[in-house]
């Protein structure tokens, strides 16, 4: 054989060992591919093994049963296109039945939620609406039904309030959220679920203030979160025809944060004589705080702050509407800048209500920090109006 014949040769074997590497090559590729085509019958079969569980006594069992709950999950998302479809079927199918298969409404809404959120909204609200809250297998994680009632709620989905007035309004319940070292109590749960709904729930909850006494405490509470000086009338209606400690304390909280000067008016002018002895020690306390109150204490808190303290209204417009689609994070802009806006009082607060609201999407101690910043705000902007209304703004420069 010639040198010549040789090197052809060569060069056939080397061209005929690349092929055969690119055809190992691609049918490694499609393994994966391959691998997650599943069928009807396997995924019916992993939906089977969420049916009917009880929440084991022993730990260790708890955790083998996470460990494989986990591993259904991931199945699932990882071939969500054709689990989805099965999952929303064999929900449906569910809740037509008699019993509560409670572990089971709620971890399969709670992935079609997570997953599909917009086709599969209403079939998770049903979820949540036949699902036994008390069973052991939800109150053993409550942050999963907290979890999927704030995401429905986020949509301003009305149906989604009465879930809220019966798993959460009336129970004690904490929600734990260890990625932020946070717990929240029973009257923070709620504030958060009814916060993210918008401002429509503020109207909600003070028509339970006026015809469910039973809720008064917890109502009132909330309001110190997410009130306006719409519910002003209300609250100081409840706390005249209630005077008693728990009423007093919570609306005299709810006065000086979000009552404005009208609010402190209110505080500084009780008549403490019809209530009882710890609600006339509790005023004695608080009254000192309310003198100490005043438009120029609100506006120097601020000056410490970072950010623009001046902007054109233009501008300001501009950074508000960014805070509301950052759910409330944005640190170049001072309150001052609010304060001495000249855009209309009521457009102004409109707006921090909104952007209050869209900060509830952040569960965490900062989102509730900044809340209470834009509270702030909120009744420095009232104590503005109401000068602006009686002709005394001139006072507030003082």
């Amino acid at each position: 054989m010639s040198n010549r014949e040789e090197g052809l040769m060569k060069l056939q074997n080397g061209f005929a060992l690349l092929h055969l590497f690119i055809l190992v090559f691609v049918i490694v590729l499609s393994l994966p591919a391959l691998a997650a085509e599943v069928s009807e019958k396997e995924l019916v079969m992993r939906i089977n093994d969420l049916r009917g569980l009880k929440l084991p006594k022993d730990q260790s069992e708890i955790e083998k049963m996470n460990k494989r709950l986990d591993s259904t999950w991931k199945f699932f998302k990882d071939n969500k296109e054709k689990a989805i479809p099965i999952l929303k079927k064999e929900l449906e199918a569910q809740l037509l039945k008699k019993e509560s298969d409670n572990y089971f409404l709620l971890d399969v809404g709670l992935f079609l939620f997570s997953e599909d959120e917009i086709a599969s909204k209403d079939l998770a609200l049903r979820a949540l609406k036949k699902l036994d809250p008390s069973s052991e297998m939800i109150q053993a994680d409550f942050r999963r039904i907290f979890n999927l009632t704030l995401g429905i709620a986020s949509s301003h989905e009305k149906g989604i309030l009465e879930v809220i007035d019966n798993v959460f309004l009336r129970a004690e319940r904490k929600v734990i959220v260890p990625e932020h070292y946070l717990t929240l109590d029973p009257t923070l749960t709620c504030v958060y679920l009814y916060g993210i709904y918008g401002p429509d729930s503020e109207d909600y909850l003070v028509n339970k203030l006026e015809k469910e006494p039973v809720h008064v405490k917890r109502v009132l509470e909330i309001l110190n979160w997410i009130g306006t000086e719409r519910s002003f009338h209300s609250v100081r209606k409840i706390m005249i025809s209630q005077p008693n400690y728990e009423t007093f304390v919570r609306s005299i909280g709810y006065f000086l944060r979000l009552g404005g000067a009208e609010g402190r008016r209110i505080v500084l002018d009780m008549d403490m004589r019809r209530f009882d002895a710890r609600s006339r020690e509790y005023y004695e306390k608080i009254k000192l705080q309310a003198e100490e109150q005043t438009y120029q204490t609100f506006y120097k808190s601020f000056e410490s702050l970072p950010g623009d303290k001046t902007l054109s209204d233009d501008v300001l417009k501009q950074r508000l509407r960014a805070m509301c689609e950052s759910y409330g994070k944005e640190n170049t802009t001072n309150p001052l800048a609010v304060l001495n806006s000249k855009a209309p009082i009521d457009d102004l607060i409109a707006e921090l209500v909104k952007i209050r609201s869209r900060m509830f999407y952040r569960v965490s101690d900062e989102a509730l920090y900044d809340v209470q910043v834009t509270n702030t705000l909120i009744d420095a902007l009232l104590y503005k109006k109401q000068a602006v209304f009686f002709g005394t703004e001139r006072q507030l420069e003082k």
